[in-house]
């Protein structure tokens, strides 16, 4: 139940960067950072992966003849792994607003 949440909220968060090209970095971060839109809907774009990928993936064992349930650890795997990149990009990619009169001002 937990893994069906997870990758539906990365499906959601997934689609909304993927759309605005915006991604909300409240979790723990710095609120003066900030997300290229380029980064973000790279990122949006990873968080969306799974689907398409777990589809291929279930559709090839099946015609392969291999039982879905001996093949379940690829599923949580493949998850963790785009979460893992996508967290390497944003940390990568942040940038900070410097506390100029305006606040329009960023530098890498």
């Amino acid at each position: 139940m937990l893994q069906q949440f997870i990758e539906l909220s990365l499906l959601l968060i997934g689609l909304y960067a993927l759309l605005t090209g915006k991604l909300p970095l409240a979790f723990g971060s710095n609120p003066t950072h900030r997300l290229g839109t380029r980064a973000a809907r790279l990122v949006g774009l990873l968080f969306i992966a799974p689907f398409p990928m777990l589809l291929c993936a279930g559709v090839s064992l099946g015609l392969l003849g291999m039982p879905l349930e001996k093949a379940s650890f690829i599923e949580p795997l493949l998850v963790l792994l785009i979460i893992i990149a996508a967290v390497a990009i944003i940390q990568k990619s942040k940038k900070t607003v410097d506390a100029m009169d305006d606040g329009t001002k960023e530098t890498l």
